[in-house]
């Protein structure tokens, strides 16, 4: 122990380890009495971090002390467990316009700041009688950082390397590329994630998923709103009760749809029931084993199933070969290349009279009639270039079409079948396996029922005209090619 002594009957001792400071007071080495001042400005030439109340405790003693006492005066504080921490940006209990939004999940996109480096706290770092602290910061061990996640000049700002969910853990932050979660539901709010989701049971009513990469549940999906930007697993089916929807870029592959309302780029696999659903798809819809019942069913790829429709006859509209992104992409473009076009037309019929009686223009005329020309030519420029791509997108549709329903077991009547443009309702049950596609001969088109053994049955069909594609294919017509 270290002492500090004062003639005047103080003496201030100091631990070895600077801990702790103590104030005696010993009248009996300064003829009896030590005056109070003579304490208080000893404490005040010590450089001590007094404790709190020191001063006030000395000031209501009397003015001479004569009685010893002893005053801790000053203790240290022993370094806290810690040492520089990570502090993640924004919060994730940010007001939201409803519970369903509300997240405790942290995501990060590539090039985001997503944490800041924290010097140690005082508390952590410690410190003796003097304030002094007992640890330096550059000597602690920094927080292990993922190898997605790089610190940024500033020495402090901590960037994510790429997209995912931000895990934090004892001190330890990486970002995780899939989003694994129980169920999604008011625990997690709505989500939006940039690459694979795995939920291990359910995701309910109401919440909205959006997922950048592949999707898997395990249990079902209730009357949600899903956005899937690769492939759709459901282990146990989508209860959409009229109200879900499901949007799927990739395969869709599920026990079994109910209500629901879903459209995929690709395949529709469904290992049991497809049951009054509206089902679209740019590939097939596959039911193999199992039943389409009720509903509306359109795939590009064509339709495969064991029984369709149902001795009940419950109405069932069906269809192959009519690619419903195509159709979706056609119906939105089309008002709007026409309304262009009529725009076009609508300046060279306002400048055609004033071509015509050039040499009575002024310069002036001349000029604003070269200004509308050249805004007709730019707007009939947008219209081939939109109509191109619409063409395109239409030839890959031919391409990847096959207008054909097949059917292993039973065809129910009641169902009403739609290939390309052709369309017949089916009134008596008939035995499988069969297959239903387009036939043409002299007599003109229609849908035949070929049976397995090869037997022909001419369906009594009709075609069903779609205005749309007339309009688009009366406009490709009259338009010319866009230039590559």
């Amino acid at each position: 122990m270290t002492s500090t002594d004062n003639q005047s009957g103080l003496r201030l001792h100091i631990g070895d380890d600077r801990m702790l400071a103590t104030l005696w007071v010993e009248p009996a080495a300064h003829g009896g009495a030590v005056p109070r001042q003579a304490a208080l400005d000893l404490l005040a030439a010590s450089g001590l971090r007094l404790a709190p109340n020191v001063l006030e405790v000395l000031r209501k003693q009397p003015q001479s002390l004569t009685s010893a006492m002893s005053l801790i005066v000053a203790r240290g504080q022993r370094p806290a467990a810690g040492a520089w921490r990570i502090e993640l940006c924004g919060s994730s209990d940010s007001p939201a316009a409803s519970h369903y939004e509300r997240s405790s999940l942290r995501t990060a996109t590539e090039g985001q700041i997503i944490a800041v480096l924290a010097e140690p706290s005082d508390e952590q770092l410690g410190c003796d009688v003097f304030g002094q602290p007992l640890l330096d910061p550059a000597k602690l061990p920094r927080p292990l950082l993922g190898e997605c996640i790089k610190l940024a000049g500033d020495g402090r700002s901590l960037i994510a390397l790429r997209g995912g969910i931000i895990q934090l853990h004892e001190n330890r932050l990486h970002i995780d590329e899939a989003l694994e979660v129980l169920n999604v539901d008011f625990s997690t709010g709505n989500i939006d994630f940039a690459g694979d989701v795995l939920v291990r049971q359910n995701i309910q009513d109401l919440f909205k998923v959006r997922c950048g990469g592949n999707l898997h549940v395990m249990g079902v999906i209730e009357a949600a709103e899903i956005h899937c930007q690769k492939d759709l697993h459901v282990g146990g089916g989508i209860l959409g009760r009229d109200k879900g929807k499901c949007v799927v870029v990739g395969r869709l592959l599920a026990r079994h749809l109910t209500g629901a309302n879903a459209s995929a780029h690709g395949d529709v696999v469904v290992e049991l029931e497809i049951a009054q659903s509206k089902v679209a798809s740019g590939g097939q819809v596959i039911v193999e084993n199992g039943t389409i019942l009720g509903g509306r069913i359109s795939a590009n790829g064509g339709v495969l199933c064991r029984h369709l429709g149902s001795a009940a006859q419950v109405p069932t509209h069906v269809e192959a070969g009519i690619d419903f992104s195509f159709q979706q992409s056609m119906q939105e473009q089309l008002p709007d290349i026409e309304a262009q076009q009529k725009k076009a037309e609508l300046v060279r019929q306002k400048v055609q009279p004033l071509l015509k009686n050039q040499k009575m223009l002024t310069a002036q005329q001349k000029e604003k009639a070269t200004e509308l020309l050249y805004e007709a030519d730019e707007a009939q420029k947008a219209v081939s270039l939109r109509l191109h791509s619409l063409r395109q997108a239409m030839e890959r549709a031919a391409r990847s079409s096959c207008a054909q329903i097949s059917v292993r077991q039973q065809l129910h009547p009641g169902v009403t079948v739609r290939l390309g443009d052709l369309q017949t309702t089916i009134r008596t049950a008939i035995q499988g396996p069969l297959k239903i596609v387009q036939h043409s001969d002299e007599t003109g088109r229609r849908l035949v029922l070929i049976d397995d053994a090869g037997g022909r049955l001419s369906l009594d069909s009709h075609a069903v005209p779609d205005p749309t594609l007339a309009r688009l294919t009366a406009l490709l017509a009259a338009t010319p090619p866009a230039a590559e």
